[in-house]
């Protein structure tokens, strides 16, 4: 028997894929990307992450925050500086920082809400950055 939690899940995951879908739909339009000519593998990797995000953010429901923090590391990791936007304030080194210093210190809980929240604001960022300016 399949769990109420495993249905949200799926829910979840598939609204990911096609909200993806939807923006990167023949990888064409107004959400044409600027800084690559391969606006295809850049939607595929904001896609994975935002995945990654979702996961997470599941666990976190689950109070399963190790694993959470693990799946915020991967995508931080994945998408690296590359989000970073020339001329806009970057807040979340310093949360990023804190959330290992609660990790530290056993507060884990903390430190997966924490990490959530730079991975969501370093994901919107490294999508809002390649965006067409129009």
């Amino acid at each position: 028997m399949v769990s109420l939690f495993e249905h949200f899940r799926k829910i979840v995951l598939l609204g990911s894929l096609l909200f993806s879908l939807t923006i990167g739909a023949g990888c064409q339009g107004s959400f044409a990307m600027v800084q690559s000519n391969d606006s295809c593998a850049i939607m595929k990797r904001y896609s994975e992450n935002k995945i990654l995000l979702d996961e997470g953010n599941l666990l976190i429901e689950k109070k399963e925050y190790l694993q959470a923090i693990e799946l915020f590391d991967r995508g931080i990791a994945s998408i690296g500086q590359s989000y970073s936007i020339e001329g806009v304030e970057d807040d979340t080194e310093m949360k990023f920082g804190l959330s290992n210093i609660e990790k530290s210190k056993g507060s884990f809980e903390i430190s997966a809400n924490l990490k959530s929240s730079v991975f969501s604001a370093r994901l919107q960022e490294f999508l809002n950055g390649r965006k067409c300016k129009s």
